[in-house]
């Protein structure tokens, strides 16, 4: 009797319980697809070669501090190739730069 009882407890508590969880929607939608680089990689911080341009851009971030309810507020851009020796990762931070005062003097 004992036996059955907790079985009744427990059976509400496994009802949404699965063996696997269906998540083909969301590899989709955060899935890189990699291209190998099709001219050389210089290694200068400007993204200006043609395997940069082929390669698929990583957008949309979520913001991580202070909260992560949301799209972070500046946008940042990740592009990544490879050839037979590295794996190159290029990534642009884009900033409004409207609190800092540029001067050269």
């Amino acid at each position: 009797m004992k036996k059955l009882a907790v079985l009744i407890l427990f059976i509400p508590c496994f009802r949404h319980v699965k063996a696997q969880i269906d998540n083909s929607k969301y590899q989709q939608q955060y899935q890189l697809k990699n291209r190998k680089a099709t001219d050389a990689i210089k290694i200068d911080g400007i993204l200006n070669e043609v395997s940069w341009q082929n390669a698929e851009p990583i957008k949309n971030f979520w913001q991580k501090e202070p909260l992560d309810t949301g799209y972070a507020r500046r946008d940042t851009e990740a592009r990544i190739t490879y050839d037979d020796n590295f794996l190159y990762v290029g990534i642009m931070c884009f900033d409004t730069s409207y609190y800092v005062i540029q001067t050269l003097k």
